[in-house]
């Protein structure tokens, strides 16, 4: 059980998921930017990850 507790917060192991999701999901830093976001994002938005933070950082 802990082998598995520990491949479950493998931090590798967690973007292979978040990258292989359906739903778009981002994440922000503490002031409230995009730091990241995976293709669904992408497909979403009709934006490129690079230029989603890049617009969002001119925004705020």
């Amino acid at each position: 059980m802990t082998e598995m507790i520990h491949a479950l917060w493998n931090p590798r192991f967690l973007t292979q998921i978040i990258e292989s999701m359906a739903d778009g999901v981002f994440t922000l830093d503490t002031q409230g930017r995009i730091t990241s976001w995976n293709p669904a994002m992408e497909r979403i938005s009709g934006y490129r990850a690079e230029i989603g933070r890049a617009s969002c950082r001119e925004r705020g």
